[in-house]
């Protein structure tokens, strides 16, 4: 059973692309239409691994350009000292 989603991308780590509700796995295997990168909103269609975990089948880029920019992560100018 395929299942559908959709989210915008927070982070690329290899295969594994990080959204809104988790992680999806993005492979080789996966048909990608468009040019992935953080802030891009996407729409994928998923199976489920053996281990139960997303896995993209295809995946559909719908920004040429991120819609929405990275949150920095705050210094804790505390640390080491």
């Amino acid at each position: 059973a395929l299942i559908r989603l959709q989210g915008t991308v927070s982070q690329i780590e290899g295969t594994r692309w990080t959204l809104e509700f988790g992680e999806v796995k993005v492979d080789s295997t996966s048909d990608v239409t468009g040019k992935p990168d953080v802030g891009v909103r996407v729409i994928l269609w998923c199976a489920r691994d053996t281990d139960g975990s997303l896995a993209a089948l295809h995946a559909r880029v719908l920004d040429d350009m991120p819609v929405l920019t990275p949150t920095p992560v705050p210094v804790d100018q505390s640390a080491g000292q």
